[in-house]
C-alpha cells in the first residue's frame, strides 16, 4: 500500500473519529445551559472508540501498522485509556447522583425531559466507555499479536 494511500485513510479515519463524537452528544448540547463534567471526555471516549476500533481491524492499513517497532509503546496504551475512562465515569456518576444537574439543562424543559436527557447522557457515556475500555485491552492483545508475527516472520501483521 502506498504511504499516499495510508495518509488519505488516516485523514478519513480522522474525519470519522471527529463526527462520531459530534453525533453522540448534538441530542443534548443544545440543550446545556451550564458546564458539566462530561462534554469533553464524551468527545475524547467518543473519538478513542472508533481509533481503538479502526486500529483493531485495518491495522495493516495504518500508519501505526506500517511503523514497524514504533508499535511496542502503544502496547501500553490501554493502561491510561481504562484509567482516564474509570475516572470519567466516577465523575460522571459523582456528577448525576447530586441535585446540581437539573440546573445544568435548559429552563425551558420540564422535569421529566430533563430526567430523559440526563438517562440518555448516562446511557449514552456508558455505553461508549465501556466499548472503549473493552476494545482498549482488546487493541493491546492485536498490537501483541502484531508484533509477534513480526518477530517470527509469520506473515501479515
Amino acid at each position: 500500500m502506498s504511504k499516499k494511500h495510508i495518509f488519505y485513510m488516516e485523514v478519513l479515519w480522522l474525519v470519522v473519529s471527529l463526527l462520531v463524537p459530534v453525533v453522540l452528544i448534538f441530542p443534548y448540547y443544545g440543550e446545556m445551559i451550564d458546564s458539566v463534567p462530561f462534554l469533553l471526555p464524551n468527545f475524547i471516549i467518543g473519538f478513542l472508540l472508533v481509533q481503538t476500533l479502526r486500529h483493531i481491524f485495518f491495522l495493516p492499513q495504518s500508519l501505526l501498522g506500517n511503523s514497524g517497532w514504533g508499535m511496542v509503546p502503544f502496547v501500553f496504551s490501554s493502561i491510561p485509556i481504562c484509567i482516564y475512562i474509570i475516572r470519567q465515569m466516577s465523575l460522571v456518576n459523582l456528577f448525576f447522583e447530586t441535585t446540581t444537574w437539573i440546573h445544568s439543562f435548559s429552563y425551558v424543559l420540564n422535569l421529566n425531559e430533563k430526567r430523559d436527557l440526563s438517562q440518555y447522557v448516562k446511557t449514552e457515556f456508558t455505553i461508549i466507555s465501556v466499548a472503549t475500555f473493552i476494545l482498549a485491552i482488546v487493541l493491546s492483545l492485536r498490537l501483541i499479536v502484531a508484533l509477534w508475527r513480526k518477530v517470527n516472520n509469520k506473515g501479515r501483521i
